[in-house]
């Protein structure tokens, strides 16, 4: 999260537009976006993360926001990976042996 503290841009047609913002006391940030159509997002600390949060809280932040479990589903999916790896390897076993 931070604070906009200034939008300003060029007269011109293809002037970069300059974001300033203050990330937290004393620590400023400055953007260049060349687009002119800027979008900003307010902070929501329900649903939004801290990019400087230890990972025990980034993970029950999202699984609590996402209601899921992302490890169950990436277990999940290798093994059907691997099964599908394993039954390939055994068409391919059985198309040698066929051939011979």
């Amino acid at each position: 999260p931070a604070a906009v503290i200034d939008i300003k841009s060029a007269g011109g047609k293809n002037n970069p537009v300059e974001i300033i913002t203050e990330i937290m006391p004393g620590v400023y940030g400055q953007f260049v976006e060349e687009e002119r159509q800027v979008r900003l997002k307010i902070y929501d600390p329900r649903t939004d993360e801290a990019i400087d949060a230890p990972p025990s809280e980034k993970s029950s932040a999202h699984s609590a926001s996402s209601g899921g479990d992302e490890t169950a589903g990436s277990t999940k999916s290798i093994m059907i990976m691997m099964l599908l790896f394993i039954i390939i390897l055994t068409l391919f076993m059985l198309l040698i042996f066929i051939s011979w």
